[in-house]
């Protein structure tokens, strides 16, 4: 969860002078993924101590929807950077596709194991 909310940060607008953020990137317009319901409630369950922190038993985590944004978020930056920054060498290009490609195979597994959750529910 902490992963999918500094990745999510990262795709927006910067709000301090040292963070690195996807607008650094020229052209790059890929937006967050989580809602800022699902932003505050992990930095208030997770990632800060709060007192709503002591409730987190009754926190319904939406783990694999968030999960699957995020993953097609990564899948769209990727392609973005192979597309528009030329990488050092054919190593770093084949380890960036293996990286897509592994992302891509993960979202319909998770898809599909969500959707067998909640049908059993």
């Amino acid at each position: 969860m902490i992963h999918l909310r500094a990745f999510n940060e990262f795709l927006q607008p910067g709000r301090r002078s040292d963070d690195v953020r996807g607008h650094h990137y020229p052209n790059c317009t890929l937006s967050s993924f989580l809602t800022d319901a699902e932003e505050r409630e992990i930095n208030k369950y997770l990632a800060h101590l709060t007192l709503t922190r002591t409730d987190v038993v009754t926190k319904p985590w939406l783990l694999d929807d968030m999960v699957i944004r995020a993953l097609g978020r990564g899948i769209g930056f990727l392609s973005f950077i192979e597309s528009g920054f030329p990488l050092s060498n054919e190593h770093a290009t084949a380890e960036l596709r293996g990286v897509r490609e592994v992302a891509r195979r993960l979202i319909p597994k998770i898809s599909s194991r969500s959707a067998a959750t909640d049908g059993a529910s």
